[in-house]
């Protein structure tokens, strides 16, 4: 009998150790959970490598970053998610007024130089919303089998 329950008693302690770094692992688990599901999202929302098409020069970079910081994580988005995210209203880009104007001038091919641009306002493709709403039961499931992992660790 005094075997078994020193063996129990150093089984739990093993388990606490294990429970202490469980904790650093499942929101890890669950940041990058929610980075891949928004990820697939983008790409389900036509995104190519990460650009978007008709932002700047070669495409606006966007994309999805998670920073650990003890138990807890920031999950992110990068660059002008915003305008993936969100519905755009039709609006006027109005020519850079100052020193800078000179350098910065709106032309529309085929009509010529303005001082300013119509855009046509888009539908948002929420591909946050819908990543983060997905990640949900994956995190979960994910979190669950990193326990099992550390109890079968601790006590098999």
């Amino acid at each position: 009998m005094a075997d078994s329950l020193l063996t129990f008693v150093n089984k739990t302690a093993k388990m606490a150790g294990e429970l202490h770094t469980l904790e650093h692992r499942t929101v890890e688990i669950a940041a990058l959970a929610v980075k891949t599901s928004v990820l697939a999202q983008m790409q389900a929302a036509g995104v190519d490598n990460g650009k978007l098409r008709g932002v700047g020069k070669k495409g606006g970079r966007v994309g999805v970053r998670y920073d650990l910081a003890g138990k807890t994580a920031l999950v992110r988005a990068t660059g002008p998610f915003h305008l993936l995210e969100r519905d755009n209203k039709d609006h006027r880009i109005p020519k850079v007024r100052g020193s800078r104007a000179r350098k910065r001038v709106v032309v529309i091919p085929g009509v010529g130089v303005r001082a300013f641009a119509n855009v046509k306002g888009s539908k948002g493709k929420h591909p946050w919303e819908k990543g983060v709403a997905a990640a949900v039961p994956i995190q979960e499931k994910a979190q669950g089998l990193a326990l099992l992992g550390a109890l079968k660790k601790a006590y098999g």
